[in-house]
């Protein structure tokens, strides 16, 4: 790292020099020193979005949840064709407690493709039930379980649910 640090200082404009020290905090759970590189590179590419979600990324691993959301939203905006910064944004809303800001974040990234789509349903689900919508909790449960068929998360809650609403054939189903 001493020697990434002396690149940086000799040329302080060299976005990928930050980049390379910022990943280096980052792999030594250097947080708070990753987050400053980081902002610097978005500072200095302000069209980029490889260094805000790098940023987000500091951020999570570093406990600061709402910023890291704040930064992958950032990102999402910069790559709006890019799945994974809608996907964290969304996922840190949610955990955070912001579902309103987390839904159309999930929606985004579900539409872009992405992968992780047992976790993006199961936070939809989580966001439904919440806002008292049980219907769309349901659907988005059905739809995690057929996402990751081996977890039995899904099957738990839909059973949840359908209790709740006094079905207990559909719960014993579930």
């Amino acid at each position: 790292i001493p020697e990434m640090e002396q690149i940086v200082r000799l040329d302080p404009k060299d976005a990928a020099a930050r980049d390379n020290l910022g990943v280096a905090y980052l792999q030594t759970a250097q947080y708070e020193r990753a987050a400053v590189y980081y902002r610097d590179a978005a500072a200095s590419a302000p069209k980029d979005s490889k260094p805000v979600f790098q940023l987000g990324l500091a951020l999570e691993q570093g406990g600061k949840h709402a910023e890291a959301a704040q930064a992958f939203a950032q990102a999402s905006a910069l790559a709006p064709k890019d799945a994974r910064a809608p996907l964290y944004a969304g996922l840190l809303f949610h955990q955070i407690g912001h579902d309103d800001k987390a839904v159309p974040f999930l929606q985004k990234a579900l539409t872009l493709g992405a992968r992780q789509k047992f976790s993006v349903y199961t936070a939809l689900a989580e966001a439904d039930v919440t806002a008292k919508k049980t219907g769309e909790a349901i659907e988005n449960y059905k739809l995690a379980a057929q996402a990751d068929p081996k977890n039995a998360l899904s099957e738990y809650n839909l059973g949840t649910l359908y209790e709740q609403q006094g079905r207990s054939d559909m719960a014993m189903a579930a």
